[in-house]
């Protein structure tokens, strides 16, 4: 059984319509690009009895997560199918917020987040146009709500202070196909996006252009408009490759979404929906090129892959030079996100609704990937090479978060305990708490979402979060009572010496 090819049933719920069996909240993350207050008004209307979405008070202001009922079904919403909310789970959200921000490390001051000066040494940053490019990666990325989250926590944090280079990763193309929709929802199409700004385009040389006329004899350079809003310069790529590879080997026809490509068909297309024949070889040709500039552009000469040595742990043995994996063929990244396949067992309130019947009930009770002792070891052996791959293509300063839906510490601990081992010249870990993030100030016990909060908090509402079984990294614990709590998570922080 190839467990790489198996699709990680994350707990982001995007249009995840029926409610489960809990009666308490699910969560949404508002778009940045439309005005909250507004959003909040357009959702108020849409409750029943007088309910309310509550501001999660323990994650940064900046990612705009709410707890609503549970019992709000998303696709009958006119607030999400404007595109001005997402369904995404909290919890997944901290992964997120401990990769881009500084506020969560034991060892920081609170209030600050990456600028992209923290790094002394020059030569290790890419430039485009002498400005200023962060690069980061998300390994994993399907079903894309955590690579809409960084783009938007950037955009937000960032505003024009440098290019942003997002690149998704996943090696199941159906999953993909869901993870380009959403980020043309929420970052392509002007009806949903938000800011309602023209779509550029990409010339021969890869310079951007606003298109202005369809009958392209009168453009207005742009450099800025790389996204859904003026002066966003972000850009949003995905490839359909193995995530234990990628990076190794230079392969254009991996890359099946680029945002401004989108943009540029979108732009050409106007009210069409449907692509014809002409428009999809126009779209794979500038894919093409795009990604043959992404593979050429590269200046890896003295980067070594660290993945060699610890594959030969992983695969059990010493393999020779020519079967020892490839050097890195990519520019590296500033930010990396490994969320990685795992049992999903800590997805309570997502299992439960994939599981309603009692015979699936029992399914998930027995759950083979931790109950069968090879599907486990493939597993953690999968999980090893993604975290290896993923601090691989990770620049000296940077910072990987490594996280899971699962609580089981094989998974979890032991993978990054291993990782540590094999990697202690060039990898430490980065302590990180949401101790201090209101977490201890608010009740979340079985009240209806919409009333009041109560205070002092229960202490078991104050065990949502604690210090995994190595000390600085951060379990959430699943509870279907907890309102602004989402499911069970792991992450760790990591930054590369």
């Amino acid at each position: 059984m190839n467990m790489n090819m198996n699709m990680n049933m994350r707990q982001e719920d995007e249009e995840d319509d029926e409610p489960s069996v809990s009666t308490s909240t699910r969560f949404i993350r508002l778009n940045p690009r439309y005005d909250a207050n507004q959003t909040l008004k357009l959702l108020r209307k849409e409750f029943k009895n007088g309910e309310e979405a509550i501001e999660v008070p323990w994650l940064s202001k900046d990612l705009g997560f709410y707890a609503i009922p549970e019992s709000f079904a998303l696709s009958r919403s006119e607030t999400f199918h404007s595109g001005r909310i997402y369904g995404m789970c909290v919890s997944s959200g901290a992964a997120v917020a401990a990769l881009l921000l500084e506020e969560y490390d034991v060892n920081k001051s609170r209030g600050e987040e990456f600028s992209g000066e923290e790094e002394k040494d020059d030569s290790s940053r890419t430039c485009i146009n002498g400005e200023y490019e962060l690069r980061v990666l998300d390994l994993c990325c399907a079903p894309g709500l955590k690579t809409c989250a960084i783009a938007d926590l950037l955009e937000t944090t960032h505003g024009g202070k440098a290019n942003i280079h997002i690149v998704g990763v996943d090696v199941s193309e159906k999953r993909l196909q869901l993870c380009k929709n959403i980020i043309k929802k929420y970052h392509v199409d002007h009806e949903t996006c938000g800011g309602g700004a023209e779509m550029p385009s990409i010339t021969n040389n890869n310079t951007v252009e606003v298109e202005v006329s369809h009958d392209g004899n009168n453009k207005i350079e742009s450099p800025n408009a790389m996204g859904c809003l003026p002066n966003q310069k972000i850009i949003i790529q995905l490839f359909n490759a193995d995530g234990t590879k990628f990076g190794t080997s230079r392969d254009s026809s991996s890359l099946i979404f680029d945002s401004r490509v989108a943009m540029e068909q979108k732009n050409r297309a106007g009210k069409r929906k449907r692509m014809n024949k002409s428009a999809k070889a126009r779209e794979s040709k500038r894919l093409k090129m795009v990604a043959d500039d992404f593979f050429t552009n590269v200046n890896c000469s003295g980067v070594n892959n660290v993945s060699n040595v610890a594959n030969d742990s992983i695969e059990g043995g010493e393999k020779s030079e020519s079967e020892k994996s490839p050097s890195i063929t990519i520019p590296l990244f500033d930010r990396v996100l490994v969320d990685a396949e795992c049992s999903t067992d800590g997805a309570v309130r997502h299992l439960q609704h994939k599981y309603r019947s009692t015979r699936s009930q029992e399914q998930m009770a027995t759950n083979s990937k931790l109950t069968n002792a090879q599907q486990l070891q493939d597993l953690v052996a999968l999980q090893k090479k993604l975290i290896m791959a993923g601090f691989g293509l990770l620049k000296p300063g940077g910072i990987m978060v490594y996280s899971t839906c699962s609580l089981a510490k094989e998974q979890n601990e032991d993978v990054v305990s291993w990782f540590l081992s094999e990697c202690r010249e060039s990898a430490e870990l980065v302590p990180v708490s949401f101790e201090g993030s209101a977490v201890n100030t608010v009740y979340t016990g079985t009240r209806t979402c919409g009333d009041p909060i109560s205070f002092p908090p229960k202490q078991r509402d104050l065990e949502a979060i604690t210090d995994g079984k190595i000390m600085g990294t951060v379990r959430f614990h699943p509870s279907v009572n907890n309102d602004l709590f989402g499911g069970g998570f792991f992450l760790a922080k990591i930054t590369k010496k």
